[in-house]
């Protein structure tokens, strides 16, 4: 009985060892390749994965292994793209019956050029969308980290996610338009897009914007969210266009504005844009225009521009359709008055609703 009783003690305390060793160090193995090789055929059979080592750390209280491997590559003809790592869990009743069946799938990116991922995506899936990205991205870097789950019979399930970065991108769209340094983080579930702590400027105009929802629905986009500028003046030829295209006649000499703006609009597949609609919280330090009026015989001492000073504006644009409320200081003279004012665009004809209290 005493040598029974030493040899359960030396037998249990080996097993706790080894289960110790498993779910703090791990072992190494090839075991799992063919299992994950196979998972990333399901995508294309012409994608092939190259891996080192899968290192298998045992989850007793989960009743799991973690399987991960560090450095693989994706491969699809002659284009490769280099993963930072895959990772998968496994129920262990699944392992001790042979049935290697993945549980979900992790695959974290290296920082990855825009354009090799677009190129090296257009192999397996391409699409006129694909195309034109690759026509108009100059440059530009992401890492990205992706989860897939699985379903009892081994096919991937609508929840994916994908999550990362996007740095320093450049487009070039038509010629009018040129997109610069943009980054953000992004989280895509499903068909909805998520972008956040979005940067960019376009045509030197910077535009800043804390979160961006994009939704696929019925193969067209809906597009909703903010961004907000500071300190815009003439030198921001953006806001030139922007103001121009609403009043053409008005003469710019000087402007220095903040706003904050919040949009809706939808994007077929085409990339025609439909539905817009702005709304704009403006603060205008200061706006001279050049005085086209004539107003000599009412105001004595007018000045050749007129000037606005610490004004606040609200705008709203719906399917060209054009409302702006403001009130502020207005300089016609020397001293300051006080103008409120409602305008209204409506095709091209214009509503004014003007109050000028004259000291």
């Amino acid at each position: 009985m005493k040598i029974i009783f030493k040899f359960l003690i030396i037998f249990f305390f080996l097993i706790i060892l080894f289960i110790s060793y498993l779910s703090i160090i791990g072992i190494k193995t090839t075991k799992f390749n063919n299992q994950i090789g196979s998972i990333i055929k399901n995508f294309n059979k012409d994608l092939e994965i190259e891996l080192e080592e899968v290192k298998i750390i045992l989850d007793p209280l989960n009743f799991e292994i973690n399987a991960k491997t560090i450095g693989p590559k994706l491969k699809i003809k002659d284009k490769i793209i280099q993963l930072e790592s895959i990772k998968t869990q496994i129920v262990i009743d699944n392992f001790i019956k042979n049935d290697f069946k993945l549980k979900n799938l992790d695959i974290s990116t290296r920082s990855l050029k825009i354009e090799n991922l677009i190129s090296f995506t257009r192999n397996f899936k391409n699409s006129p969308q694909l195309y034109i990205l690759e026509k108009i991205i100059k440059k530009g870097y992401l890492i990205c980290d992706l989860r897939l789950e699985f379903d009892d019979q081994g096919k991937i399930k609508d929840n994916y996610q994908i999550k990362g970065f996007v740095k320093d991108i450049q487009l070039k769209i038509l010629k009018k338009y040129n997109l610069d340094k943009v980054n953000f983080t992004f989280n895509f579930l499903d068909k909805i897009f998520e972008l956040n702590d979005l940067e960019l400027t376009l045509n030197d105009t910077f535009f800043l914007s804390e979160k961006i929802i994009i939704k696929n629905i019925d193969k067209t986009f809906l597009i909703d969210g903010s961004f907000k500028n500071e300190k815009l003046g003439l030198k921001d030829e953006f806001l030139v266009n922007y103001v121009q295209y609403f009043f053409p006649k008005l003469d710019l000499i000087d402007i220095n504005l903040d706003t904050i703006n919040k949009f809706t609009l939808q994007i077929d597949k085409k990339f025609k844009i439909n539905n817009l609609k702005l709304s704009s919280e403006i603060k205008v330090t200061k706006l001279i225009v050049k005085n086209s009026l004539e107003l000599k015989n009412f105001f004595p001492n007018v000045k050749k521009e007129i000037i606005l000073d610490n004004h606040s504006i609200n705008v709203e644009y719906d399917r060209n359709n054009l409302t702006v409320k403001g009130k502020g200081n207005f300089f016609l003279q020397s001293e300051a008055d006080f103008i409120t004012y409602t305008i209204q665009k409506k095709k091209k004809n214009f509503d004014f609703d003007t109050n000028i209290i004259i000291d």
